[in-house]
């Protein structure tokens, strides 16, 4: 979906307990499965399956071993590579939908952020014009000119402002 000018959004209270309910759900899963986490270092050293082995390693554990059981590896046994394949298969199948649902809220999230940034630019633009008439104004610009006015300064670092309570 392009960038969207017209994004309203708005995450209730009761979706966010749920989004986060379903992660740590999933979270919960993952962990009584066994699942790893392997450096990116590291997964480039090891030997994966990728597309072209696939229709290989498939009728090996499928065919081949369950077929002629002499051949049975020593250090995996074939209920083992079955199993393996299975998850294989189905994480494979999650993990697509995980990365489309990371996308959908990463670009969400982009357009949202982009549609702030421009609300706070027109709000600068509109203290600038405004400051004169009144005080509110005078304080919003004087307060966004460390953002906006600075732009074209790069030797001066702008420093992130105190959270207002």
């Amino acid at each position: 979906m392009p960038y969207d000018y017209q994004l309203n959004l708005e995450i209730t209270p009761a979706q966010q307990q749920a989004i986060l309910a379903a992660i740590e759900n999933l979270e919960n899963v993952l962990d009584d499965i066994g699942t790893v986490i392997i450096e990116p270092k590291q997964v480039k050293k090891l030997q994966l399956v990728g597309k072209k082995r696939f229709i290989y390693v498939k009728r090996c554990v499928k065919e081949i071993v369950p077929n002629n059981p002499d051949l049975e590896s020593l250090a995996i046994k074939t209920q083992r590579a079955d199993n393996l394949f299975e998850s294989f298969q189905f994480l494979n199948s999650i993990q697509t939908r995980i990365k489309n649902l990371n996308l959908r809220i990463s670009s969400t999230n982009y357009n949202a952020q982009h549609l702030l940034f421009e609300f706070t630019t027109d709000t600068y633009f509109h203290a600038k014009k405004y400051q004169h008439l009144f005080v509110g104004a005078e304080q919003a610009a004087k307060f966004l000119f460390e953002l906006f006015g600075r732009q074209g300064n790069r030797k001066k670092k702008v420093e992130k402002p105190e959270e207002s309570s």
